[in-house]
């Protein structure tokens, strides 16, 4: 199928989850225990021990801060992960003839979204609690269904409607 040159962005910031805020909470007590026991027990090297125990906890610290931008262009959906603002991760790409569905996840929904039995499922909404979530399922080339969880903007929506007219569900 010929698609129409159109290309659509958008970024999304992953709200933290509970799990993020324990790893955050985590690095910084490791760093305070880290530098209690090496000033206690090596106070010549301490200053090696706490250097190294401060850095560790600065990047895990920001690596739970991560961002999803969503591209649509010309017939294919890149999703893409962006950690603390600098590393950039594709997740995946899929083409528009692989789709088999698309649909929001809603109550109205949620009957598709439990027959479908993926094999990989990627979640890449702000959080769970969004409204704006929609699901896509594709085929893989093996044969198998995976299901992207993503949280469009409302032209990338228009655009994924043109491209797969009746594979929509809204």
């Amino acid at each position: 199928m010929i698609y129409e040159d159109v290309l659509v962005e958008h970024l999304v910031k992953h709200k933290p989850t509970v799990v993020n805020i324990l790893i955050k909470i985590g690095a910084i007590l490791l760093g305070l225990v880290v530098t209690f026991t090496a000033w206690l027990i090596t106070p010549t090297y301490s200053y090696l021990l706490f250097t190294a125990a401060w850095v560790a906890a600065y990047f895990l610290f920001i690596f739970q801060n991560y961002e999803f931008e969503y591209i649509y262009s010309s017939g294919d959906l890149y999703i893409d992960r962006i950690t603390a603002k600098r590393r950039r991760k594709r997740l995946l790409s899929v083409s528009m003839d692989s789709v088999v569905l698309l649909a929001p996840c809603d109550e109205a929904h949620e009957h598709l979204m439990n027959t479908v039995n993926p094999v990989k499922t990627a979640d890449c909404s702000p959080s769970r609690k969004d409204e704006n979530r929609w699901f896509l399922v594709a085929k893989t080339s093996a044969g198998d269904q995976s299901m992207l969880i993503f949280s469009p903007s409302e032209r990338m929506l228009t655009e994924l409607r043109k491209a797969l007219k009746d594979k929509v569900r809204a």
